[in-house]
């Protein structure tokens, strides 16, 4: 008879000791394994009402290491690499990576939560204030400062960015239509200048003043530099948010009033709204369009017409410029 020796695991449980405990009462851990500059911004929303009722946490917000340089925060006392942080060095950890995925894939059409609330909410805060704290940094000012000095047509005239690519293609604006939006700046005499980290060989050679910038903190300066932009790519328009900077915002499946309901100045372009012409937006539908089936180039962008865009822009110039 054969017997089988099983060899039990050595699953030992830590448990922590009384001074352990008390060495980590206070951490409290804030973690996000994954990026989204758009995401890594919106999280920055959460954290001064959380200081300010728990004024005794040492707020631990852990990122990866490449979304550092957006800068400090008055209210988180310690930014960490997500990718080598010892959990086990906090009394509690809250892991934030996929708290909006389900909530706004459970509601989809009927999604109103913006996502810093829909973060608080799984932290057990409900969010009074919205406030990013961005902070911009001075050599990045100069550098950039000197870089839309060289693309002014008009020398005295605001400076308005155009931000017509996303990392989700079917986002992006036609050709057609970033031309019309330059060239309709062009003739209200205001300048108007490209902006995205890769660069785009055929709005370039075409002329059109094209700042190719891959650095966050550059991209802050930036938005704080200009008088305005016109975005498809939320990051951007996060950033110029945080920054109380005026917007046109345009949204294609994602909700734009959704997303930009703590930015005062900032004017909507959205074609398709189940309340609006369009029985099924915004649909939240990342893949192909559920109408069409085209996955990029949805017609929620497509269809945009440029009466529709000047009509935003002429609202944008008259408010804020």
């Amino acid at each position: 008879m054969l017997k089988c020796l099983i060899k039990k695991p050595n699953n030992k449980v830590h448990v922590n000791s009384i001074d352990e405990y008390y060495a980590k009462r206070k951490n409290i851990l804030f973690l996000r394994e994954m990026g989204g500059f758009g995401d890594i911004l919106m999280m920055r929303m959460m954290f001064e009402d959380i200081k300010k009722k728990y004024p005794h946490f040492y707020i631990n917000w852990s990122i990866p290491k490449g979304y550092h340089s957006i800068g400090t925060h008055p209210y988180i006392d310690e930014i960490s690499d997500s990718a080598l942080i010892n959990k086990n060095n906090f009394i509690k950890l809250f892991d934030l990576k996929n708290a909006c995925i389900r909530h706004e894939w459970k509601y989809l059409t009927e999604c109103v939560t913006h996502r810093s609330d829909i973060w608080a909410e799984h932290c057990g805060m409900k969010l009074e204030n919205h406030n990013m704290h961005l902070s911009v940094k001075e050599e990045s000012l100069i550098k950039v400062k000197n870089i839309m000095q060289k693309y002014k047509i008009f020398p005295k005239s605001p400076v308005i960015l155009l931000c017509p690519f996303s990392a989700q293609p079917a986002k992006d604006l036609l050709v057609s239509q970033i031309e019309f939006i330059l060239n309709y700046l062009y003739g209200k005499n205001l300048n108007c200048i490209l902006l995205h980290h890769q660069i785009n060989l055929n709005l370039m050679g075409k002329g059109y003043p094209f700042m190719c910038i891959n650095s966050f903190d550059d991209v802050i300066a930036a938005h704080y530099l200009s008088d305005a932009t016109i975005t498809v790519d939320t990051g951007h328009l996060h950033c110029s948010g945080g920054l109380n900077k005026p917007n046109l915002a345009i949204f294609s499946y994602v909700d734009g009033y959704v997303y930009c309901k703590y930015y005062k100045n900032t004017i909507i372009l959205q074609k398709h709204r189940k309340d609006g012409n369009w029985d099924c937006g915004p649909c939240w539908n990342y893949g192909a369009c559920t109408k069409t089936n085209v996955i990029n180039n949805k017609p929620c962008v497509s269809e945009l017409s440029d009466q529709e865009i000047k009509e935003k822009i002429d609202l944008l110039i008259h408010k804020y410029l």
